[in-house]
């Protein structure tokens, strides 16, 4: 009986979702793609790559003339074993926000995920000025590579660049801040807990190198930010609040907002979540800065789609999130009540994998790539 509701399910939602999930406008297995939107996979040469680059989409208005640049790259999102079976696409939704705005997007995987090589690991950090300094350099090594090669490009104005980043803990984008050519007109770094909060950061390295490194920065920096987080733990927001003091008190210019609280799980993936929460806030600091903020092309719209009746709440609720995300995904279902969905992977064919493998008993109800 199980079996045969999983069949009819599946039937229901193949006819139903195959074919309309493009709309995260990534090119769908037909080619097509809203007339406002251009994609260009990229490979962006890396000499310390093992692979000699980094993965990389370039994601355009289709418009002509040269537009600003927001380099968004994919940090420790990924579960390890998974990493390199990750495509540009995770990034797609983020990066359509910024498109419907009328700018480019630079999507970059930096080593360690997608094709792009494997990246090497320098061990726990010691907690000395100069070696919190050695390491934001290692850490922001590919974000730099990235954003001087997409802003070469043609149809870019290299003149004006950001950065927008997903941070578990470290903050990478902030980083990129030390000695930032006066393009990088601004960071938007997006983490789950605040800054540094995690007990070897916060109780051993924040006093010891943390705040010296970001009271140096901000004495230097040209480069406003505006920090988001969501609000798990309270020593997440006390540890971006001294950060925030260091930095804006030695000179920086830095905004930070604690939005609406995530569960741990889901938190990291914060920029990848709910634009709702963060796109206001986005849109206001980009307008301090002068740089284009408001949409000048409609959203896509979202398909009125639901699994069938029975299933749980938050078995709907994990599907309307499938609906918004980006190409090659799948979503499966369970007649146990199980689900699980993945998104941008390299293909379709590797979501349908991991979905089935995170989901005992499941079947692929709705997939979408190539």
């Amino acid at each position: 009986m199980g079996r045969m509701l999983s069949c009819l399910w599946m039937m229901f939602l193949l006819v139903s979702v195959r074919g309309i999930a493009g709309q995260a406008t990534a090119p769908s297995a037909d080619g097509s793609a809203p007339s406002w939107i251009v994609v260009q996979p990229v490979t962006i040469p890396d000499a310390d790559s093992t692979t000699g680059g980094l993965d990389g989409w370039l994601v355009l208005p289709n418009a002509p003339g040269k537009h600003p640049l927001a380099v968004i790259g994919l940090t420790e999102l990924i579960v390890p074993e998974h990493a390199n079976e990750v495509g540009p696409g995770r990034m797609l939704p983020e990066a359509e926000w910024f498109v419907r705005r009328g700018w480019a997007v630079g999507i970059f995987l930096r080593r360690g995920y997608g094709r792009s090589g494997k990246f090497p690991h320098i061990g726990i950090i010691k907690c000395g000025t100069q070696d919190m300094e050695e390491y934001s350099d290692f850490e922001t090594k590919d974000l730099r590579v990235a954003l001087s090669y997409f802003s070469s490009q043609p149809e870019v104005d290299g003149t004006r660049v950001i950065a927008a980043e997903n941070s578990d803990v470290w903050a990478d984008s902030v980083w990129l801040a030390d000695g930032a050519p006066a393009s990088v007109k601004g960071v938007l770094n997006f983490g789950p807990h605040g800054m540094f909060d995690m007990t070897l950061y916060r109780d051993k390295c924040l006093r010891g190198s943390i705040l010296p490194a970001l009271r140096r920065l901000g004495a230097t920096s040209h480069v406003p930010m505006l920090w988001v987080y969501g609000k798990v733990k309270a020593s997440g927001q006390e540890s971006t609040k001294e950060c925030l003091d260091a930095y804006v008190g030695a000179g920086g210019s830095a905004e930070f907002d604690a939005v609406k609280s995530y569960d741990a799980e889901n938190a990291a993936y914060l920029f990848n979540m709910d634009e709702t929460e963060w796109g206001p806030l986005a849109e206001a600091f980009l307008a301090k800065q002068g740089l284009p903020s408001q949409a000048i092309y409609a959203a896509p719209e979202i398909p009125d789609v639901k699994l069938p009746k029975g299933s749980s709440d938050e078995a709907q609720k994990a599907f309307a999130s499938y609906l918004r995300r980006g190409p090659n995904k799948a979503f499966a279902l369970g007649a146990n009540g199980a689900w699980s969905y993945r998104y941008g992977r390299l293909s379709l064919k590797i979501a349908e994998k991991e979905v089935l493998e995170n989901c005992a008993g499941c079947v692929v109800v709705a997939s979408e790539g190539n």
